[in-house]
């Protein structure tokens, strides 16, 4: 791998999820999962291992064309978010 190139990877927990390329992170919260870069939206598990999903590919911010971008609009319309608006990386 290149050298100062980031690895995207999740820890997932019963009530935290984090990542190794960002400070953002979720907790499952009495009434469902928070998402520190989504403030006040609450979600289920698998909404929030996706939102998690999101902001590492917005941190890495890969090449235009990469593949990625298009598991990121996919994966917006899940869950109901909107790059443009509701990043603010």
């Amino acid at each position: 791998m290149p050298e100062g190139r980031k690895v995207m990877s999740l820890e997932v927990d019963a009530d935290r999820i984090t990542s190794t390329v960002t400070e953002h992170h979720a907790v499952n919260g009495p009434e469902g999962w928070l998402v520190t870069w989504l403030p006040g939206r609450k979600f289920d598990r698998n909404a929030a291992i996706t939102a998690m999903l999101l902001v590492e590919i917005y941190v890495i911010d890969p090449p235009p064309k990469n593949p990625m971008w298009k598991l990121a609009e996919n994966w917006e319309r899940e869950i109901s978010v909107n790059r443009q608006h509701d990043w603010h990386g």
